[in-house]
């Protein structure tokens, strides 16, 4: 359920910029894009944990050592998981900068 969770909440991110950068056609395509990959993200990872022991659900919350051994990837599927979801974050963390800065210089050429 964790992809879910984190991937609803990185979407929430994304339409909240999309809301306040909507003048922006550039900003607008590069959002899209963003939404793409993280519903992608999303359901790779929500299907990728739920079957990562096959369809032998009760493995999922055995112990570590009982995963390693049942489960094809082992832990394999959880750095990868790790990895892009740090990745993902840190792109739409700095998603707004550019259009921020450019804004901010307008307003000091308007004299604001």
């Amino acid at each position: 359920m964790q992809p879910l969770a984190i991937g609803f909440i990185k979407l929430s991110f994304l339409f909240f910029y999309r809301r306040i950068f909507f003048v922006y056609k550039s900003f607008q395509v590069i959002s899209l894009i963003l939404v793409a990959i993280t519903v992608a993200w999303i359901i790779a990872f929500f299907f990728g944990f739920t079957f990562a022991c096959g369809i032998n659900f009760a493995t999922n919350w055995a112990s570590l050592s009982e995963i390693g051994e049942k489960c094809g990837f082992g832990f394999m599927a959880t750095v990868v998981y790790s990895i892009l979801d740090a990745a993902l974050d840190f792109i739409i963390l700095i998603l707004p900068f550019p259009w921020v800065s450019f804004f901010s210089s307008l307003l000091v050429a308007a004299g604001g």
